[in-house]
Formats: structure tokens, sequence, C-alpha cells
């Protein structure tokens, strides 16, 4: 109808802006280190920008015989497995590999996109291998490397539209950028390495900044308030060094 019309359509994103429930991000920075105040009273959250991802369901099937140098069979590779697999090809685990196997949100994608066929087949491969144990016909025993070609490896693509959610969150002084499904780690704001690296974290009450509690951050040596280095100031009495918040400070 629009061609008939003269009017020239093209696919974009979806301008529209949903009702999103962000509760699974603030509730990640709710389970931290915050004293005196609670990190969900310090937190001001909201969306800033919505648009689609294009991710793949991969369907492989592997199918291949290998063969010993005289001609005999020694194993018969037959496999199929289905991969769900993000916008830059890394291959998905855990719910959003579920929710993209179930056609994600439903949402138009561009179908002029490439999908991330070499890393299918590298991972394909990888999982395929196997060491064969094989007699040959002089009653020896032997082991075969079996590892498929890109040319029996066969794959199915379909498109599948994930929404994106980009939220701000902001800490007193800090601003934080989250993408929703996509972003799982916390970096500590300090030496950049993730939660995994150095737990637990904490939210200092002074600036806002999500800090390591061992190695970047701590509690004040006279109220508790958690406060990162940058906030804490040392004050070496003798041989006892203490940590001081700005608060503490002031009121001596």
């Amino acid at each position: 109808m629009a061609r008939m019309a003269g009017v020239s359509l093209h696919q974009g994103e979806d301008p529209s802006t949903r009702d999103t429930d962000i509760s699974d991000v603030t509730g990640m920075f709710a389970g931290l280190k915050s004293c005196p105040a609670g990190a969900t009273s310090l937190m001001n959250a909201k969306v800033t920008s919505q648009h689609i991802d294009t991710c793949w369901v991969a369907e492989v099937r592997v199918e291949q015989r290998f063969h010993n140098s005289s001609g005999m069979l020694v194993h018969k590779m037959k496999k199929k497995k289905t991969y769900a697999c993000g916008p830059d090809g890394n291959i998905l685990d855990g719910k959003l590999a579920k929710k993209v196997k179930k056609g994600g949100d439903g949402l138009p994608v561009k179908r002029s996109e490439s999908p991330p066929r070499n890393d299918i087949i590298r991972t394909a491969k990888a999982e395929c291998v196997r060491n064969v144990k094989y007699k040959g016909g002089n009653g020896s025993t032997y082991v075969k490397r079996c590892e498929p070609t890109e040319g029996h490896i066969h794959v199915n693509f379909h498109p599948i539209g994930v929404l994106r959610t980009t939220v701000e969150l902001k800490f007193l002084r800090t601003k934080y950028k989250w993408d929703m499904p996509w972003d799982k780690e916390i970096a500590c704001k300090a030496c950049g390495k993730p939660k995994g690296v150095l737990k637990p974290l904490l939210i200092c009450n002074e600036c806002g900044r999500v800090v390591h509690v061992r190695t970047c951050g701590g509690e004040c040596g006279r109220c508790k308030k958690t406060i990162c280095d940058s906030c804490a100031v040392k004050r070496k009495k003798i041989i006892k060094t203490s940590r001081l918040c700005g608060d503490c400070i002031s009121s001596d």
C-alpha cells in the first residue's frame, strides 16, 4: 500500500519507550554495603533509552565419518544443538539464552545484519572434538583425533529481537549506566575490577562511588560510615592509623 501511494518506508529502531521493570538492576545495588543511608535511599534511577538488538538462534547440525589411513571407519559423528548468540556473536547462557531461544521480546529486527557464523563454527568444532580409540588390522590400539571440518557443520540462523534498555543510576555525585539485559557485573569505580574479583562491594556515603570493601574502601573509624579511599582521611597517631570521613573531620 505504501508503494502504491508513493510513500518510502524503511525499517528502523522501535521508537516507543515502554514501561520497564528495572527492579533487577536496582536490586543488585541494594544488596551492597551502605551505611548509614541504605543503597535504595541514595539511588535515583531512570530509563534513558531503548532500542532493539539483533540476537540469533543458531541451529547446528554436525555429521561426519572418520576413517583411518587404511579406510576403516573408526568414528561416526552426528550431533545437533541449538545456541543463542548475542549481538556481537558471543554465545549466551543462563536466563538470557533461554529468552533468546524463546523468541526474545518479539520485536522486528534488521534482516540485513550478518549472523556470527565464524563464532558458531569455532564453538561447534571445540565441543565435537573426540579422541577415539580403535584397534587396527594388526590388533594394535590407536587413537585418532576426530575434529569436524567446516564443510560438515551446517548452521541455520534465526534473527531474534531483544529490547536493550539503558538505565541511568545516580548515587549522590556518581552516575552509572546500565544496559539491560546485557550488563551482569558491577565494576569497582576505584580499581575497575568487577565484583567477582575482589568482593564484597560498598557504596560510599559521601560521593556515591561503588568500590571494593577491603582494597578500595571501608568504614569510617569513628561513625562507621561507608567511605571510599578518595573520601577517607588517614590520621597517624604514633603507631595507630584511623580512617575518618568528612563529617567526623568537620566535627573536630
